[in-house]
This record gives C-alpha cells, structure tokens and sequence, in this order.
C-alpha cells in the first residue's frame, strides 16, 4: 500500500541547486509524480517516419503495429484519418489528437487557434503570415515551432484570466503578465548567439603549435563563433518578425468574423 504521505519535497542549497528530497521510503515501482510538460515538440522527421503523436499531449494515437507499418510505408495518414480512435482538427490542418478534450484545450488554451493552417485558401497561399512563419521555421530550426507554441498559450492564457476578471464585474482586467510567464521563466537562459560568441582558453594547451600558430588559431575559431552568434541573431530576428506578422494577421481575422457575426 502506498503511503499517504508524499513522496518528496523541493528543496533548494548553494551545491546541488533546486531539488527534490525523498521524504519516505520509495517503493520499487512506485510512481513518484506525473506531470504533463510545459512545452513539448514532436520532431517532423519523427513523425513523418510514422509516429503519430496526439497534437496537444504528445501520447502515441495508435498501437506498435500500426505505427511501423506507417514507417514502412504499408499504411499511410490518409488511411487511418477516419479511425475513430482519433479526433481530427477542428480547422482541417491536418493535425491529429487522442481525445475530444485535447482537442479542445490545444484550440482554446494552447493556442492552436492561432497556429492551424487549415483556414488558408488558395488565394493568399505563400504569402500567408502564418505558412511563411512555418516554411522558416522548418528550412532553419524546428525549435521556432515550440516558440509559437508558448506565445500562443501565453495570449491565451492572458485573455482567459482578463475574461475571468470582467465576469466578476470587476471594470478593468488587470492581470499581471508576470504570473502568465512565471511557469516558464525558470527555463530561460542565455540566448543562443551569446553562448557561442566567445571562447575560454583558460584550459587549453597550444598542442604542439607556437605560439604564433596557435595565436591565428584561436582568432580564426572567435571569428567563426562571431559569425555564428551573428546568423542565429538574425534567424531569431526573422523568426520573431514572421510570427508577429502571423498572430497579428489571425487577430486581424478573429476581429473581422466577430463584426461580421454582430451585423448578422
């Protein structure tokens, strides 16, 4: 029998950081805790080679089987679309989820809303802010995706806690955007172009060069690091120029389908 009493506490000292401390006896087996992730990226090779996860929690859609004869190309996506096993977006983009109720908190929690390609038409077809944010992403780092993921749960969570207030009958939603982004600021870190801009000789040897060899040595690897740090700088610029255009052009549509319902 499982004891009552919960199984750790968190902690925190100079040496090991944050923590958690065993506060009983663990049991072979025994399930410590479970939590879904804040965040969580399929790769699109991963699923292209025929791992269908659910969109929202990431959990597989269907057994072994079925997933290899994917990868093997026996089965395709389209053949297994209609199992009624699996909730299909509501926008038609394609993606895929393991209940109705991931289905629903993807679209008005996580941010989804914002992210389906369904509704792009022929018409605007390259040029829609959203697909061009996409097409970046996948020919440059598919971590910008993940990106998208948490400013779009961020609004959403923004906008639910400013509905809550005003149903309360307070006059002004004030919710402070601090608490939106607190679960996720102990995950920010130096950004990427800062961590590879400069190097610590402090433990390196010259290796047999002189001094002079190893002297240009260490100035062509700083040079090459600059150009690093100068070229995901910039991918992240266009990235974030891509996707605010994207947000923007869905709260553009959003707004433009609420006027035409209240003229209805």
């Amino acid at each position: 029998m499982v004891s009552a009493v919960s199984a750790y506490r968190s902690a925190v000292d100079e040496k090991r950081g944050r923590h958690l401390l065993a506060n009983r006896r663990i049991s072979k087996n025994e399930l410590v805790f479970n939590e879904r992730p804040l965040l969580a990226l399929q790769s699109l090779g991963n699923s292209l080679d025929g791992a269908l996860c659910c969109k929202h929690c990431k959990s597989f859609l269907f057994c072994r089987d079925t997933h290899l004869a994917l990868h093997s190309k026996d089965l395709t996506r389209d053949s297994i679309a209609c199992n009624a096993n699996i909730i299909s977006c509501r926008g038609k983009c394609g993606e895929y989820f393991c209940s109705k109720k991931c289905e629903s908190d993807a679209w008005n929690m996580h941010g989804h809303c914002f992210l389906c390609t369904g509704g792009i038409t022929e018409d605007s077809g390259e040029e829609h802010p959203l697909l061009q944010f996409k097409v970046h992403a996948i020919q440059t780092n598919e971590i910008f995706l993940m990106v998208a993921d948490w400013l779009t749960r961020v609004l959403c969570l923004r906008a639910r806690n400013i509905q809550n207030y005003e149903k309360k009958g307070e006059k002004q939603a004030i919710y402070s955007l601090d608490a939106v982004l607190k679960p996720f600021c102990d995950f920010t870190m130096v950004p990427w172009w800062d961590v590879c801009s400069g190097i610590d000789h402090s433990n390196q040897h010259n290796g047999g060069y002189s001094d002079e060899e190893y002297d240009d040595m260490n100035e062509e690897g700083e040079q090459e690091h600059a150009d690093l740090g100068e070229t995901l700088r910039r991918l992240c610029s266009e990235s974030a120029e891509l996707l605010r255009g994207a947000v923007a052009n869905c709260l553009d549509e959003m707004d433009s389908t609420d006027d035409t319902s209240t003229s209805q």
